[in-house]
């Protein structure tokens, strides 16, 4: 934010002392690493749980997007300006994508804390309300990112100007030169900020007045499910609400050296530290409130938990894998032959099909003593269920001109645990 006033060589070096940078640069590759774990991990909880996707948790996982995408794509850059002690990259287009997506995420960020406030709202003051439901929570957040990207691109239609920072060791949206830069800033400053922060204000007070009502309700009428809902609901008002609290605790330095930017006529005038603390309280806030987030909500915490010690213990398992010897050949054999077994015994299990069919021979129980006396036609039905099989055998017999004989067999084949059981009855009719 402010006009090239000596070589450029003078502009683009840092004016910060070694022990500030040396500070200064730990402090944000701490930063750097919290903000990608928290938010890195918060994302992967969120994508492997879809019992979490409802529209509040879909809100956090856009704001934890935001900020990732701010961490990986911003802080580097700062980073890399504090180490060397210069800009390496003068104004040219990686300073200019650099302020558009800085400027961007941190519009988006602020207008997804407005949409989960108001999704409190109707979870608390109006539950039977179908306006936050999953499809339009995702259509809300595009449209979001729509708005950001379209504010955000001033600069590059010659509305404003993207500059490297001096003071805050970032590109950003430039020191105004004439009232229409003024008056771009202010309008980042007021739909970008106060007018979120005034919604986020109303919504809350009354989500807030409906949640104390509801518990002097609950109280009277002692009923259990019910205070267990409340509580829930409380929890969940209680942790977006210390979301937002923390974002603007974090960005009030950047409000403030914004507004200094707009009404201050040199930016001499603006007190040294203040663009760097600006930024990078800004910054602060990506690490801290995957923390919040992680501390007050059961799912996102188990989620967490379990995806650090997954991976402290994915360097043992490795390690004994590597040890065990045999390699992936061996464990690709090891796995070959539980399949095969699997296999055999889901066969085993398997339901028998009902057979039905027509024998033309049966073996013949002798009647009399010459077997001549009798013919044989024979019909079989084979009923298998599970691992019992019923085989019910008819035979009619005739004697010539003589009365008429049935022979009737019976036979029970059990194949549980290996055992068969054969029951033959013959009886004359």
């Amino acid at each position: 934010m402010e006009n090239i006033t000596s070589s450029s060589d003078d502009y683009f070096a840092s004016n910060y002392t070694g022990t500030e940078q040396t500070v200064l640069a730990t402090i944000l590759t701490f930063i750097i690493v919290f903000s990608l774990y928290g938010n890195g991990g918060m994302i992967i909880v969120l994508y492997k749980n879809d019992r979490m996707w409802n529209s509040t948790n879909i809100l956090i996982g856009n704001l934890a997007v935001a900020a990732f995408l701010t961490t990986l794509l911003i802080m580097p850059f700062s980073l890399t300006s504090m180490v060397l002690k210069y800009w390496p990259f003068a104004e040219g287009p990686i300073c200019k994508f650099n302020a558009f997506l800085a400027s961007q995420l941190l519009l988006y960020t602020i207008f997804i804390h407005t949409m989960i406030s108001i999704d409190k709202y109707f979870a608390v003051v109006k539950p039977f309300s179908r306006a936050m439901t999953v499809r339009r929570t995702w259509t809300s957040s595009f449209i979001l990112w729509t708005i950001a990207i379209f504010m955000s691109l001033g600069p590059l239609i010659h509305i404003g100007e993207y500059r490297y920072n001096r003071t805050a060791l970032v590109c950003g949206v430039g020191f105004p030169k004439n009232k229409i830069d003024s008056i771009y800033m202010l309008f980042l400053f007021a739909l970008g900020f106060i007018i979120p922060n005034i919604v986020n204000a109303h919504v809350y007070f009354k989500v807030f007045r409906a949640v104390r009502i509801h518990t002097k309700r609950i109280s009277k009428t002692s009923v259990t499910s019910t205070c267990d809902v409340m509580k829930l609901q409380q929890r969940l008002v209680l942790t977006a609400f210390c979301s937002l609290a923390c974002f603007l605790l974090c960005w009030t330095p950047f409000a403030v050296y914004v507004a200094m930017a707009v009404t201050s006529k040199s930016i001499d005038s603006i007190p040294h530290g203040l663009g760097v603390s600006a930024y990078w309280s800004g910054y602060m806030y990506n690490a801290i409130n995957p923390l919040i987030i992680c501390t007050m909500s059961t799912r996102f915490g188990d989620g967490i938990y379990e995806l650090t010690i997954s991976i402290l213990r994915a360097p043992f398992d490795f390690y004994d894998f590597c040890k065990r010897g045999g390699g992936w050949e061996q464990g690709k054999e090891g796995s070959n032959t539980s399949s095969t077994t699997n296999l055999h015994q889901m066969k085993r299990l398997e339901p028998s099909p009902t057979i039905e069919t027509e024998l033309s021979t049966l073996p013949r129980t002798p009647i009399g003593s010459d077997p001549a006396l009798y013919s044989s036609s024979s019909s079989v039905s084979v009923t298998a269920e599970s691992s019992l099989l019923t085989i019910d055998c008819k035979q009619k017999s005739k004697e010539n001109g003589a009365k008429n004989i049935v022979s009737s067999a019976s036979i029970v084949l059990t194949t549980n645990k290996s055992q068969e059981l054969l029951h033959t009855d013959s009886n004359p009719a």
